[in-house]
């Protein structure tokens, strides 16, 4: 990940604050300070339980008001379903004995497709048999595991009173145990022209041809001019003019962070397709000349020809080979975008004032002049070599590679980082944004800062002017797991209970600031606080501990260095991977310190050789996540103004012109979680919110944070981009909904989280990955489902046709077909055998004799009807003691294990003997010839098998496969 995010002097000089450290100047000298570890453990003690304090008095404050009538009323659906599931991939993706079997299955994979290859080779029976018994013993191991895991989870009849509940969830969202590292935005290199590989813009209308096609060219921000590539911030005054342009129009998100226009009149816009918006009725008439699609309706009005209807016969083609000009939109998107693309990311127009701000003087210069550290220094750019990249964008790509980011790391409330000041700095984060902000806490505790240089010398000052962070994205490592059931769960209901009891005692206007009432939430958060210490002192106290003695090792280099000591690396350099490297704390640390033990609830950890491109071959490797594929965008030299939530939001309202999310919790978590190669998978589009942030556990964690860092003004009021809604911002109860659903979303992946924690299964099979030599298998803690989202995969763009990089081949028709087709392509990969395989393409019966000895661990099998799903036991290809109902692959006899037999059942009329399977024999010798069956033959008798296949005909034993 270093190369991904290596900080260059050049990348930080265009900040508009150091390091975005909250706070742009300071007018307070660097106080020198004790310079010894105990020293440091003291402040980082002292700074760790003030930003405590802080949060518990935004929470009292939360919870007091969603008890006020205003409130009462609202309940979520997902707070009344207890189901957890989802958790699946994880466990299989985690565990050391499915993982062992997924390569050994791609292994034989690999060995058939070069069987059909070449005729030649043979596989040997015994070998298949091998394979066989050794993946059927694994799978049995990871089943069980699953159970046990599954009888871990809460139970639901146990549950807390709704204000009882949400108080938990209020104290989980503070995360007081958590670390994480923080991905900070960094504006482009403008002077030294890196960042030529831009993300596409958003596009609007410059004019329509003689023809009536629309020329679209790309969106600009009404005050600094440059070219929009995220999210924008609309204009709702219509009296309102812009300062300079004289007109008023969308802003871009770093105009509307340095306030350069009223924040009261604008509306966050997501990036969206604008030809709804472009193409009204007469213009589509005008496009149109197919003299076969009918005009007018039955009543003899005109009606609109776009979107396009899938009824309507619109020419494909012309004699001279022109399509109709409404199919033909989508090029007038792919140029506009192209366009945006190639003007790089140069300025035109520039306003003087803001350019000169922005860029005119060094990052670390202007630092130097505003901020003086005590250790200063200078740094110089580096470059790197190319990286492949599709054709269509060869020209575009530079070779600077290195992500304009910023990188530090949060434990808890504090953060800690380098690239500044010639050390390291640490800071106190912001309060999470909840129902309502607690403003009036102690502001010099919240601007006190440390500072320690490479020479180990202890500054402290106290900071203003401080600016909310811009964070693109975060990086769960450790989930510490406070008020998850997981340590004192006596003690934990106890301030449970004395935080419902204190919010409502604190009878407080927020929006009034009375002194009486303010010091009534403070004393009230002391004695909360006091009581949290009992619960979780122990535990900080050797996280600071084991912090304070990393900054104090002299093999960690906290000054910044360009190749060495980049801010990944000094993050890296601070988690000692001992301690925290394993996915749950390993047993020597209980032994090391009781009152710490257990440190913590899971680990995200991982070396800094995990993070790389992973080529999917199979369903059974683990692709990359979310945030991998975020992050490793920058490898590609590609700047992106985004943060990772909008980014992902641009599928559906840009990528995709569905205008709006198309299922329930896509609002917050974008993505859809229908599992690709694995036909019984439920739907996203009724899915629970625990198998929705199961299906990407990492990145749902990584999401959250951010989600709790971000205003209300950074969400648009309503999902629907084109509806004629006039509010400015979410309604009180809309964002108390909002914040409601993460919370709920984060009590899902905690309660799982535990229930593994207490599988011993599970954790003894889990510890391979810490004493893994090979550093890319840590990332397999990272990865999640297949997605079944159509051209979801960031890096999917080498595959793809031209025009399908840059939109939807849907753009152009209505919602309802949009959705259809969206759905289709979902399904076809939900169901299609493996990675690049349909499952109706004649050449996979090449690889049903594959199916039938390898494990499905995939959930790769269906029932009878090919509809019914499974049950738990089924979907893994295991059975004990045979089911009823036969289960069928494609017209093929699936994968069994062998117990007291399977009944016979039908797949399409085809039976497949009345006996079934006794469990107990093994497949007989292969025929010499014979064609391809599409499906099994009827059993001559019960216990055998006649089988029909691509390696001839041939009698089945007395079972399949018995184990």
């Amino acid at each position: 990940m270093s190369i991904i995010v290596g900080m260059t002097s050049k990348v930080e000089s265009r900040s508009t604050r150091f390091s975005n450290n909250n706070g742009s100047s300071s007018t307070t000298r660097w106080t020198p300070l004790a310079s010894t570890p105990d020293s440091l453990l003291e402040q980082l003690t002292s700074m760790y339980w003030a930003g405590v304090h802080r949060e518990i008095c935004g929470i009292l404050l939360t919870l007091h008001q969603w008890q006020s009538p205003k409130y009462a009323s609202i309940y979520l659906e997902e707070e009344k379903n207890h189901e957890l599931n989802g958790f699946d991939t994880f466990i299989d993706q985690v565990n050391e004995s499915a993982r062992s079997s997924a390569d050994r299955a791609a292994a034989l994979r690999q060995q058939l497709e070069q069987a059909q290859l070449d005729r030649t080779q043979q596989i040997c029976y015994e070998d298949l048999l091998e394979w066989r018994a050794i993946n059927s013993i694994a799978m049995a191991h990871t089943t069980e595991m699953k159970r046990e895991v599954r009888r871990n989870l809460p139970d639901s009849a146990q549950v807390l009173s709704i204000v009882e509940r949400r108080a938990k969830l209020l104290l989980q969202s503070a995360a007081f145990l958590d670390i994480d590292k923080i991905v900070e935005y960094r504006p482009p290199l403008l002077n030294f022209g890196f960042w030529k590989r831009p993300r596409v813009p958003q596009l609007k209308l410059r004019n329509f041809e003689d023809s009536g096609m629309p020329r679209l060219t790309p969106e600009r921000c009404s005050m600094c001019k440059d070219v929009i590539r995220g999210i924008m911030f609309t204009c709702t005054d219509s009296s309102c003019l812009a300062e300079k342009s004289g007109s008023c129009g969308n802003v871009c998100e770093a105009c509307f962070r340095e306030n350069r226009h009223r924040k009261t009149t604008l509306k966050k816009t997501f990036k969206h397709c604008i030809l709804p918006e472009v193409i009204t009725a007469t213009t589509a008439r005008r496009i149109c000349e197919c003299l076969d699609v009918p005009r007018f309706d039955a009543d003899g009005k005109p009606q609109s020809l776009f979107p396009v209807a899938k009824d309507d016969l619109h020419h494909c083609s012309y004699a001279n080979g022109q399509k109709c000009g409404l199919l033909a939109l989508e090029d007038a998107i792919i140029e506009g975008k192209r366009d945006g693309q190639l003007l790089g990311l140069e300025r035109r127009g520039k306003d003087p004032k803001i350019d000169k701000q922005r860029s005119s003087t060094g990052y670390r210069e202007r630092f130097k002049k505003t901020w003086k550290g005590p250790h200063a220094q200078s740094a110089k750019a580096v470059d790197t070599e190319e990286e492949d990249m599709p054709f269509w964008l060869k020209n575009i790509l530079l070779r600077y590679p290195f992500g304009n980011v910023h990188m530090a790391l949060m434990i808890g409330p504090l953060i800690i980082e380098n690239g500044v000041a010639g050390g390291a700095l640490i800071t106190s984060r912001d309060p999470l944004h909840l129902q309502v902000p607690f403003t009036t806490y102690d502001v010099k505790q919240l601007e006190y800062s440390l500072s320690l240089g490479n020479n180990r010398k202890l500054y402290s000052q106290h900071r203003t002017n401080r600016q909310p962070r811009r964070i693109k994205t975060c990086m769960k490592q450790i989930v510490g797991g406070a008020f998850a059931g997981y340590f004192d769960r006596q003690l934990e209901y106890e301030i449970i209970r004395d935080l419902v009891t204190e919010s409502q005692v604190c009878n407080i206007n927020p929006r009034k600031e009375l002194e009486h009432g303010e010091n009534k939430i403070m004393s009230a958060a002391t004695r909360i606080v006091t009581k949290i210490r009992q619960l979780l002192e122990g535990k900080v106290q050797f996280y600071l501990s084991s912090i304070t003695h990393r900054l104090f090792d002299p093999q960690t280099k906290l000054q910044w260095k360009r190749r060495s000591n980049n801010c990944q690396n000094f993050c890296n350099a601070l988690l000692d991977w001992p301690t925290f490297g394993s996915l749950f704390p390993p047993p020597q640390l209980e032994q090391v310190d009781q009152h710490a033990a257990p440190l913590y609830l899971l680990s995200f950890v991982t070396r800094p050789g995990s993070y790389c491109r992973e080529k999917v071959r199979t369903k059974f490797d683990v692709p990359n996540g979310l945030t991998e594929e975020y992050l490793l965008k920058f490898r590609f030299g590609q700047h992106d103004d985004a943060d990772i939530a909008d980014t992902l939001d641009e599928y559906w309202y840009d990528w995709g012109a569905f205008g709006s999310h198309l299922y329930k919790h896509q609002h917050l978590f974008p993505w859809d979680c229908t599992k690709a190669y694995d036909p019984v998978s439920s739907l996203c589009n009724d899915c629970t919110i625990s198998k929705h942030v199961w299906s990407f556990p990492f990145d749902s964690w990584n999401i959250l944070l951010l989600h709790l860092q971000k205003g209300r003004e950074f969400y648009a009021p309503s999902d629907d981009i084109y509806s004629n809604s006039t509010q400015l911002r979410m309604s009180d109860q809309a964002w108390m909904r909002n914040r409601l659903l993460l919370l709920v979303a984060q009590d899902a992946l905690l309660s799982v989280a535990v229930a593994m924690s207490k599988s011993q299964n599970f954790r003894n099979s889990s510890n391979w990955l810490h004493s893994e030599f090979d550093e890319r298998k840590d990332r397999l803690k990272l990865g999640g489902i297949h997605r079944a989202q159509p051209y979801s995969e960031q890096y999917s763009e080498g595959s793809r046709r031209y025009c399908e990089y840059y939109t939807a081949d849907w753009a152009h028709i209505r919602h309802q077909e949009q959705v259809a087709a969206y759905e289709a392509q979902r399904e076809a990969k939900r169901r299609a055998r493996d990675v690049g395989r349909s499952v109706d393409s004649n050449s996979e019966r090449n690889y049903i004799e594959l199916d039938l000895f390898v494990i499905g661990w995939l959930g790769d099998w269906v029932l009878a009807d090919d509809t019914t799903p499974a049950t738990d036991d089924t979907q893994q290809g295991y059975c004990t003691d045979g089911w009823d109902g036969t289960v069928y692959h494609d017209g093929c006899v699936g994968d069994h294990v062998g117990g007291e037999g399977c009944d016979g059942g039908n797949s399409d009329g085809s039976g497949a003997g009345t006996g079934g399977y006794d469990g107990n024999g093994g497949w007989g010798e292969w025929g010499d010839g014979g064609p391809l069956a599409p499906t099994p033959t009827a059993a001559p008798n019960p216990g055998l098998h006649s089988h029909t296949g691509d390696f001839g005909t041939g009698d089945c034993g007395g079972g399949c496969g018995g184990v």
